[in-house]
């Protein structure tokens, strides 16, 4: 894990828990953590409290689409005739990994 240090001297930004227990973090936090507005983030307990981790979140629609294209090319003579279940979810798998990927780069339109 990594730990963001603040200017030398500078006091820990304490947050404050409003109604409906929103928080708002920091702008000296915020600028040193890649964040945009509406971005998830995953929250957890650890030793010290609460850790807050941001995820990317994928679009289950865009990852169907994906998949029926590649089960779609299964036949006898494809490769994944011969594939066993695990293989399959293997390559399923891949196919997740690379929407992260195209969706981190900053891709607007992924092809399904």
């Amino acid at each position: 894990m990594t730990t963001v240090k603040l200017e030398k001297g500078g006091a820990m930004p304490l947050v404050k828990v409003k109604q409906r227990y929103q928080i708002t973090i920091p702008s000296s936090i915020r600028g040193k953590v890649p964040l945009d507005v509406g971005d998830m983030l995953e929250a957890t307990i650890s030793e010290d409290g609460i850790l807050l981790k941001p995820q990317t979140v994928l679009d289950r629609k865009k990852i169907a689409g994906k998949l029926r294209k590649a089960f779609a090319a299964i036949n006898k003579k494809s490769p994944y005739a011969r594939m066993s279940d695990e293989e399959i979810m293997e390559a399923a798998i891949g196919v997740v990994g690379q929407v992260r990927t195209d969706q981190k780069a900053g891709k607007k339109s992924l092809k399904t």
